[in-house]
């Protein structure tokens, strides 16, 4: 007997492409075929891969390269944006809500996505970052996980549920 599963638009997070990319994290995150997000600069990388892009994020007003690059794909838009930080307040123009974002600048993001509130998981070539609030629970297996905290912490855990149960909001990353 199979299952189906109706995911509805803008459902999942989209997934944001800035400076990096790893085949098996995008083949991970595209499994629920989000908005796929990709800037200009990333955008050989993943068209080369064969993903379909839906949005692409754009430092100058050069379109031409991009629409010859993307010429076989269809219904995609350009974002004009002026730098990394700028695209939230871009995307949420969008109606897009939360986001995954590759990228190697996730702690110098961390203060700007706390001043905006915005729901983002960040990943970069080693980690993954996201913000907990209460009532946060989740199972991890041999894993160190580093608290973004004054003074930052590392707790490991062999086998078992990370639970957090603080108000205060806060951080947290583990390598994937």
């Amino acid at each position: 007997m199979s299952s189906h599963h109706i995911i509805r638009d803008r459902q999942e997070p989209s997934l944001v492409i800035w400076d990096w990319a790893s085949y098996e994290i995008l083949e991970e995150l595209l499994q629920w075929s989000p908005l796929v997000i990709v800037h200009e600069n990333m955008l050989e990388t993943i068209l080369n891969w064969g993903f379909k892009v839906d949005y692409i994020l754009s430092e100058t007003e050069d379109f031409d390269t991009i629409h010859t690059q993307i010429n076989y794909q269809f219904l995609y838009k350009i974002i004009l944006i002026k730098d990394l930080q700028s695209i939230f307040s871009k995307l949420k123009d969008e109606k897009i809500e939360a986001i995954n974002l590759l990228t190697n600048q996730a702690l110098q993001l961390i203060e700007t996505i706390d001043s905006i509130d915005y729901k983002v998981v960040i990943y970069d070539t080693e980690k993954v970052y996201f913000k907990i609030n209460t009532g946060f629970s989740q199972w991890f297996y041999q894993q160190t996980i580093h608290l973004h905290t004054e003074p930052s912490q590392d707790i490991y855990i062999e086998k078992g549920f990370f639970e957090y149960d603080q108000t205060e909001k806060i951080w947290i990353s583990y390598q994937y």
